[in-house]
This record gives structure tokens, C-alpha cells and sequence, in this order.
């Protein structure tokens, strides 16, 4: 089965580091920057694994909300986390696998993605 993994981040330079560290781990890996951008990856692709930051700008709703909305419309999505700089553990996150901490949540996040199949 194809793995395609998705990140959302709005610093292109966190996206670049997934990419970097789990192209040899997944069959396609992008990094977009915003709703829009993910909306239409999803569109195109049979996106199995994804990662959105909570944050991605004052005109972006949050990570949660998206991964919420977009767990319902594209089921191949088998894995879904969170990366945020604030601690989100009593937050709502429907849809949400897991939730990691920047920049220390960081490697574990890659590492959890590696093992996965």
C-alpha cells in the first residue's frame, strides 16, 4: 500500500526538514503552507498520513479544525497529528491521532512516522 504523507506548516523551513528526514520513508511527501494548498494535495492524492502545525496564521483556522474537516471527507488519511508550541493536552481534537510539542516533539514525531506502516 502507498504511504503519502502531507505536512501543513506555514515556515516552509519546518516543512523542509519532514521532507528531508521521511522522503525514504513515504512514496510522496509534500509540504504546503496553508488550507488551500493541503486542500488541493488532498484533491489530487491518496494522502494516508498527515501533520498540519496549530497555528498557521491569524486567516488560517487551526490545525484541529482542519483535521477534523478533512478526516471526514478523505478517509485514506490513516494517521493525523498535530505540531504545535504550546502544550494542547486539554484542547478538543477530533480526528487527531496525536499531538507533539515544537521543537522538541519534533524527532519523535519523524521517528513515529518512520515506524509506522
Amino acid at each position: 500500500m502507498s504511504r503519502v504523507l502531507l505536512v501543513i506548516e506555514d515556515e516552509p523551513s519546518v516543512g523542509a526538514l519532514f521532507g528531508l528526514h521521511l522522503k525514504g520513508h513515504f512514496d510522496a511527501v509534500f509540504a504546503v503552507g496553508c488550507e488551500a494548498e493541503a486542500e488541493a494535495v488532498l484533491a489530487s492524492q491518496a494522502v494516508t498520513h498527515l501533520v498540519s502545525d496549530y497555528h498557521l496564521g491569524r486567516e488560517h483556522p487551526l490545525g484541529t479544525t482542519l483535521v477534523a474537516r478533512w478526516r471526514g471527507r478523505w478517509p485514506a488519511i490513516r494517521y493525523a497529528a498535530i505540531l504545535s508550541g504550546e502544550d494542547l493536552s486539554a484542547h478538543s481534537r477530533p480526528g487527531v491521532d496525536e499531538m507533539f510539542l515544537k521543537p522538541a516533539g519534533f524527532e519523535v514525531l519523524v521517528e513515529r512516522l518512520k515506524a509506522m506502516d
